[in-house]
C-alpha cells in the first residue's frame, strides 16, 4: 500500500515543500534522507508521524489520510 508523506520547511522566500510516496519503510528511509540527512535514521518511527507532525531537522513531516 503506497502512503503518502507531505513535508515542509520555512526558508527565506517562503515555504519549501515536498511530496513523497513510498510503499516500504526502506524507500521512505531512502527518501527522507534526501531532505534530513544523517538525523533522519536514528530513532524515526512511522508511530511518531501518523497521528502528529513529525519535525527533522528544519523539516516537518506529516502523513496524509489514506
Amino acid at each position: 500500500m503506497t502512503r503518502t508523506f507531505d513535508l515542509t520547511r520555512s526558508v527565506p522566500s517562503g515555504t519549501e515543500s515536498a511530496t513523497m510516496q513510498v510503499d516500504t519503510w526502506a524507500q521512505l528511509q531512502a527518501e527522507l534522507h534526501r531532505y534530513c540527512p544523517a538525523d533522519v535514521a536514528g530513532g524515526l518511527d512511522l508511530a511518531w508521524i501518523r497521528p502528529t507532525p513529525l519535525t527533522r531537522g528544519d523539516w516537518t513531516i506529516q502523513e496524509r489520510a489514506a
